[in-house]
C-alpha cells in the first residue's frame, strides 16, 4: 500500500492558517493537490499555528510539536515555509539544534523527504531594523491591520480607509502618537468585519503586539550568525524559491490613484521600498 505523504504549511512573518474567513495557503494547496493527485501520489495537508512574529526558536518548537502530534507513524513528511518560516524549517531540521523538547517530539525528522522555503530572508532583511524601532513597530501594526481587515472583506471601502485615515491623520503621523490611539482605531475598524472574524483579527494583532521576537533576529546582522550555526540535513531535499518586489517607479500612476486606498498602500510600500 502506498503511503500518504503529509505535508505542512508553515505560515511566514504575520501569517496564520486561517483568518477571518481567509485561507493563508489556499491556492498552494490547490495546487499541489491536483499536481500530486494527477501522479496517484496521496497527500494530506495541515496547517501549522505559528505564532506570527515570535522568535524562531519558539516557533520551531510549535512547529516541531505540531508535526510530532500529526505526522502518523512512518509517512513521509514535507515542509513548505513561507516568508521567515523557511527559517524556522532550516531551524528545526538542522542535527545540531537544541529546541529544549523531548527526543521523541522530534523522531519525525527522520521521516523528512523534502524542505521548501518561499520568499525566505536566508541572508537577513535590512527592513528588519526599521522595523524594530518605535515609529516601525506602529506601522507594522497599522499594516497588520489593513491587511487582516482586507482580506476578511475584501479592499477597504472608503468608509473603512476613512477610520484608519482620521485616527491617524495620515501617514505621517505613524511616527509618533501612542498605543491607545493604535486601540481606537483597531476597535473602529474592526466594526466593519463580522463578530467571529472580529475576535481572530484581534487575536492576532494581540499577538503581534506582545511578542516581535522575530522581528531582531531576521536582521542581516543576526542571519550571518543563524547561517553559520545552523546545518542542512544531507538526508533532506532542500529547495528555495525567491521573489522579488518591483521598484515603486515602475507602477502605472493610474494604479496609484485608482482609490484612496491605493493610494494609501502605494505610499506605504514607497516609504518601506
Amino acid at each position: 500500500m502506498a503511503p500518504t505523504h503529509r505535508v505542512f504549511f508553515v505560515p511566514g512573518m504575520f501569517g496564520f492558517g486561517k483568518l477571518a474567513g481567509y485561507d493563508y495557503f489556499n491556492h498552494v494547496r490547490l495546487g499541489l493537490e491536483q499536481r500530486l493527485r494527477a501522479r496517484g501520489i496521496e497527500a494530506r495537508f495541515e496547517d501549522i499555528p505559528a505564532p506570527p512574529t515570535s522568535s524562531l526558536r519558539y516557533r520551531s518548537r510549535v512547529l516541531a510539536s505540531t508535526v510530532a502530534n500529526t505526522s502518523g507513524d512512518s509517512d513521509p513528511i514535507h515542509l513548505i515555509g513561507h516568508s521567515t518560516d523557511g527559517l524556522d524549517v532550516r531551524l528545526v531540521l538542522s542535527p545540531s539544534v537544541n529546541l529544549g523538547l523531548a527526543s521523541e517530539q522530534l523522531a519525525w525528522r527522520s521521516r523528512v523527504r523534502s524542505a521548501i522555503s518561499i520568499s525566505t530572508p536566508h541572508y537577513g532583511t535590512p527592513l528588519a531594523g526599521y522595523f524594530t524601532t518605535v515609529a516601525g513597530t506602529r506601522l507594522l501594526y497599522v499594516l497588520s491591520l489593513l491587511t487582516a481587515v482586507s482580506l476578511a472583506v475584501g479592499e477597504p471601502s472608503l468608509a473603512i480607509f476613512s477610520r484608519v485615515v482620521a485616527g491617524i491623520g495620515g501617514i505621517d503621523s505613524l511616527f509618533g502618537g501612542d498605543l491607545k490611539l493604535f486601540g481606537r482605531i483597531t476597535d473602529s475598524v474592526l466594526r466593519f468585519v463580522d463578530r467571529d472574524g472580529r475576535g481572530e483579527i484581534a487575536d492576532f494583532l494581540s499577538k503581534i503586539r506582545v511578542d516581535q521576537g522575530a522581528i531582531i533576529q531576521i536582521m542581516p546582522e543576526a542571519m550571518d550568525l543563524f547561517n553559520a550555526t545552523t546545518e542542512n540535513d544531507a538526508r533532506v531535499r532542500y529547495g528555495c524559491v525567491a521573489s522579488a518586489s518591483p521598484p515603486p517607479a515602475t507602477m502605472a500612476l493610474a494604479r496609484r490613484i485608482r482609490s484612496p486606498y491605493a493610494a494609501f498602500t502605494v505610499a506605504l510600500y514607497s516609504t518601506m521600498f
